[in-house]
């Protein structure tokens, strides 16, 4: 099973696994020398990235979301982003 984690706020990055193996943990600010502790940005990005390191975004089985809270409940946080920019909002992981 191809599971893709998903850090979209602070020190954002996309991690992926295979079963129990990882294959790539990437944060964005290794990428194009990103600014320190940044955010992931447009969702758009992780298609991006997924691609550079040869992994189809269709052929990943389940998508998990962290980020980090400002404030509110965990077992029902929101992070708002973007996607191909349009507003997006996800669920965190909790």
């Amino acid at each position: 099973m191809l599971i893709c984690g998903i850090k979209v706020t602070h020190d954002g990055g996309v991690a992926v696994i295979d079963g129990n193996r990882l294959l790539f943990s990437i944060e964005v600010e290794k990428l194009g020398n990103g600014q320190r502790y940044g955010y992931l940005g447009d969702l758009a990005r992780v298609a991006e990235i997924l691609a550079a390191e040869g992994v189809d975004v269709r052929d990943v089985d389940r998508f998990v979301v962290d980020g980090w809270l400002e404030d509110g409940p965990a077992e029902h946080a929101l992070i708002r982003t973007q996607h191909n920019g349009s507003p997006a909002t996800l669920t965190v992981a909790a």
